[in-house]
């Protein structure tokens, strides 16, 4: 995923920059914490678009997610197709609105990133990124241990 973008949305200092670039987003779009994160998941992860894949790679809760995705759905931000090969699967997939939606933030993204970065070297970035996901493999292995 770009920039591992959907972890530092996560950061609510972040967001609420985010959101201060794009004061319209919540009256045009209505969404919740949840439903972003899982819109940027979507639009990010290639082949993973089943409520298990989200709720797997986000570590949420199978009943949020359940319900976050009877909402997207309902307000036409993504759309519902059940497996062929087995229908206890449903495939999700973003409509354009959602796209609309994944790229207001993206470009409020886009006008903040210079400053937010301000003053660390491209080596530093690089070496976080390697630290950040060090840690993450770390946080699921231990995870994992526990579900075991």
């Amino acid at each position: 995923m770009e920039n591992k973008i959907e972890v530092i949305l996560r950061s609510s200092k972040l967001k609420k920059l985010l959101f201060s670039r794009i004061p319209d987003f919540h009256e045009k779009h209505n969404l919740k914490k949840i439903e972003v994160d899982i819109l940027f998941f979507l639009k990010n992860s290639d082949d993973m678009d089943t409520s298990s894949d989200i709720c797997r790679e986000l570590r949420l809760n199978k009943g949020h997610v359940s319900q976050a995705m009877e909402c997207l759905v309902k307000n036409d931000y993504v759309t519902a197709k059940p497996d062929s090969n087995d229908r206890r699967y449903i495939h999700y997939s973003l409509t354009n609105k959602a796209l609309d939606a994944v790229d207001m933030l993206m470009q409020a993204w886009i006008s903040i990133r210079d400053r937010v970065f301000e003053g660390i070297s491209d080596k530093e970035i690089i070496q976080y990124k390697q630290i950040s996901d060090r840690i993450e493999r770390n946080i699921e292995s231990v995870l994992d241990d526990y579900t075991e």
